[in-house]
């Protein structure tokens, strides 16, 4: 399995496509959660109270920096990652290399699981990567409108950081999973992209009128990955699919049955089926 690791890593990781998905997810995160709310609040005009104003420099300084970066991890960031894991899984389908890699000495479940090891990997670099360079975004406004750097505890970052990892290695898994159902990555991109982007927020819409549907909600993917976002995110900050369906607690053991589910219907359907 080590040796599959190690190959995958390196295979993976001089890809082109990785390295532009994390720059791309990272670019995002940077334009939506500080660029585009520093221009509002510079270009504001005297139709916004000073009040708001504030409101909205509090958020882009080091002080609200963990929830600010959380903030589009629910939504943006796991669409990124759901189009990295079918990349990284799914690739290989469409090449027609894996029965090529499979009649040398490793056996399908060191192959598979070197995949998702490196998929856990590219992972965490994206989410530090998107931190930094938050971290970095959020100085750089407290230094134009010299504000007080406070900075988050090392124990807040650390936690956020796995918080955010825990959310994006689940919707990788999910894409690597459709990667290997559908055996390449196109249909694995667009039916995960669908379900992420709309099927869900149809959903969540249809919740807010039927008791039923919000009891199915509640135990779904997406509505859980918010939610453990949201342990972390003041109400003051907003993103996209970040709502406290459920408590964080319950919302972690769902993802982490969810994913669970997902690596052993992937190794299954692996073990069992013929690649090509």
């Amino acid at each position: 399995m080590w040796n599959s690791f190690t190959a995958e890593m390196d295979k993976s990781f001089h890809r082109p496509a990785v390295w532009v998905l994390i720059t791309v997810g990272t670019t995002l995160s940077v334009v939506f959660n500080y660029a585009i709310p520093y221009i509002t609040y510079a270009t504001s005009g005297s139709d916004v109270s000073a009040a708001a104003q504030q409101e909205t420099l509090a958020g882009l300084l080091p002080g609200q920096w963990i929830p600010a970066i959380l903030s589009g991890f629910p939504l943006f960031a796991s669409a990124i990652t759901l189009v990295l894991g079918a990349l990284i899984t799914g690739s290989e389908f469409n090449w027609e290399t894996f029965k090529t890699v499979l009649i040398q000495r490793p056996g399908r479940k060191s192959v598979l699981s070197g995949k998702f090891l490196t998929l856990a990997v590219a992972v965490f670099v994206f989410v530090l990567a998107v931190f930094v360079a938050g971290a970095a975004s959020s100085a750089i406004v407290a230094l134009i409108e010299s504000a007080p750097m406070d900075w988050p505890s090392i124990g807040e970052f650390l936690l956020a950081v796995g918080v955010g990892w825990f959310i994006l290695v689940f919707w990788a898994a999910f894409g690597a999973m459709l990667a290997t159902l559908s055996r390449g990555t196109s249909l694995a991109i667009g039916l995960g992209l669908v379900y992420l982007l709309a099927a869900e927020g149809l959903i969540a819409f249809a919740a807010q009128s039927s008791d039923l549907i919000a009891a199915l909600w509640r135990v779904l993917p997406r509505a859980n990955t918010g939610s453990i976002a949201a342990a972390l995110v003041p109400q003051g900050i907003s993103g996209p699919g970040v709502e406290a369906a459920v408590g964080p607690t319950q919302a972690t053991l769902v993802v982490a049955v969810y994913l669970t589910g997902i690596v052993l219907v992937t190794g299954v359907v692996f073990l069992k089926r013929d690649v090509t």
